[in-house]
């Protein structure tokens, strides 16, 4: 059977996740602080990326949040340099195609959403932009826990919002019960962990059937399953968005055991990484109430 593009570029995003990976590197604990607390941007539009194209951007080493294509980069005034690479990352675009309806047999037509590739650049890689594209780090970062705790008092202030409860050992959301539970926050090392951990059961809780609606959550089966590996990278880069957001600088878990955990998993399904950075940006956007008109 031929390969499609789409499955061409899949394996690609999962190549380059896994090569991270092998690295010691997760591309969804990112320490975004180290581009100005913020994620990635578009020169172009101005615009934060989405989805999976955040931890894309990522495993460059670059401290600039923007990024833009060569003919964006050229509109503001700037010049890539001779012989610099581009990053490639992904973008959903509609199209229509005329079907033929089964139940009357006339002709319809409808949108189909194609994956395609485009390359970027980022802002250290060009001369003559402004100093707009290059923040000194923190220079934009927020009162990040002031932020975050903003963040998680509107989402469960909203009518038909999962309880939120304190006290334990044990950080965890019950979907039965629609329920968080987690630690008191003075029980974690530091607020930085107490707010990323706060963010990644909220995470969870998007998965309720009556939100996202994600197997994961909604068809639980045992810790360690492969639905619950997907869950878990889901609430994982939602919270690496959010605390991205919020410019909250978190630690990550680099044993060797938890890499290759997750190494194993993208090399079986290479279709992984990059539903899981859609449904985290679902998750995202429905915690801070935002709709795009847009995946990029």
């Amino acid at each position: 059977m031929a390969r499609t593009e789409r499955q061409d570029i899949r394996e690609e995003i999962s190549n380059r996740v896994i090569k991270a990976l092998e690295a010691g590197t997760a591309p969804w604990h990112k320490s975004w602080s180290s581009i100005g607390g913020g994620l990635p941007r578009s020169i172009g539009s101005g615009k934060a990326y989405r989805g999976i194209n955040v931890f894309l951007l990522a495993l460059s080493e670059y401290t600039s949040p923007w990024w833009g294509t060569y003919k964006a980069i050229t509109e503001k005034g700037g010049q890539v340099r001779k012989g610099e690479k581009s990053t490639s990352i992904i973008l959903w675009k509609r199209f229509p195609k005329n079907v033929v309806n089964e139940e009357t047999g006339k002709l319809e037509s409808k949108s189909f959403m194609m994956l395609r590739t485009f390359n970027v650049f980022n802002a250290e890689q060009a001369d003559g932009l402004s100093e707009k594209y290059f923040p000194a780090k923190g220079a934009e970062s927020v009162e990040e826990h002031a932020e975050a705790s903003i963040v998680a008092k509107e989402y469960f202030a909203r009518e038909g919002a999962p309880s939120l409860s304190y006290g334990g050992d044990r950080a965890y959301y019950s979907p039965s019960a629609d329920a968080i539970r987690l630690p008191n926050a003075a029980d974690f090392e530091g607020d930085n962990e107490f707010q990323a951990t706060r963010f990644h059961e909220m995470a969870h809780s998007t998965g309720h059937k009556s939100r996202c609606a994600r197997e994961g959550v909604m068809v639980f089966d045992h810790f360690g399953s492969e639905k619950y590996g997907k869950e878990e990278l889901v609430a994982e880069m939602t919270s690496a968005m959010l605390t991205g957001i919020c410019g909250i600088e978190t630690t990550f878990d680099n044993s060797a055991s938890y890499l290759a955990t997750w190494i194993k998993a993208i090399r079986g399904d290479s279709s992984l990484i990059v539903a899981a950075g859609a449904q985290a940006q679902r998750a995202v956007d429905l915690i801070l109430g935002t709709v795009f008109e847009d995946e990029s």
